[in-house]
């Protein structure tokens, strides 16, 4: 755990550059006692901001939608541009699978979880770290339905969901 904080640090502090949020930092520390000595590492929507400088380049693995991300990972440390609702890697191919704050941008969630117990082997590691300012409200679905599919109830909190999460009303 203390190496993983100085490093953090020292990359941070040295040249500016963000690493990745102290979010995710404590969340990385955190899973450093359950993290395999041997076998891949997964990064799911790794992003600018990865995390690969933290494992060893010849077992970590970025995957990012976006290219542009994914040229933020240093060469020679293995990336992949694909969506993680089709992870194109072998069955039973990744011994730790993380995610900090993505799993709530995909369209199919439900996808992505059976693509990482897929890709993860037998006694493998997933760790899920959600956005810590998620609202409960779109869990819901009340923003994406139709006005007319809403039931009565489903039409006031609708209506309502502005003012309700607005900094004013939670203040």
């Amino acid at each position: 755990t203390a190496s993983i904080k100085d490093a953090w640090e020292s990359k941070y502090s040295s040249s500016g550059v963000r690493v990745g949020s102290k979010r995710q930092l404590r969340a990385l520390a955190a899973i450093v006692p359950v993290i395999p000595e041997n076998g891949d590492v997964l990064e799911l929507g790794c992003g600018a901001n990865n995390l690969s400088e933290f494992f060893p380049s010849e077992r970590y693995i970025g995957l990012d939608l976006s290219k542009k991300a994914l040229e933020c990972i240093p060469p020679g440390v293995r990336k992949i541009n694909a969506s993680a609702e089709e992870i194109p890697l072998r069955d039973g191919s990744i011994r730790l699978a993380f995610e900090f704050a993505f799993l709530e941008h995909v369209q199919n969630p439900e996808r992505v979880l059976f693509e990482i117990d897929r890709v993860l082997d037998n006694g493998g590691v997933v760790c899920h770290a959600t956005a810590w300012f998620c609202r409960p409200f779109p869990a819901l679905v009340y923003l994406q339905k139709p006005w007319a599919e809403c039931a009565a109830v489903g039409k006031l909190k609708k209506a309502f969901y502005t003012a309700r999460y607005s900094k004013i009303i939670r203040a």
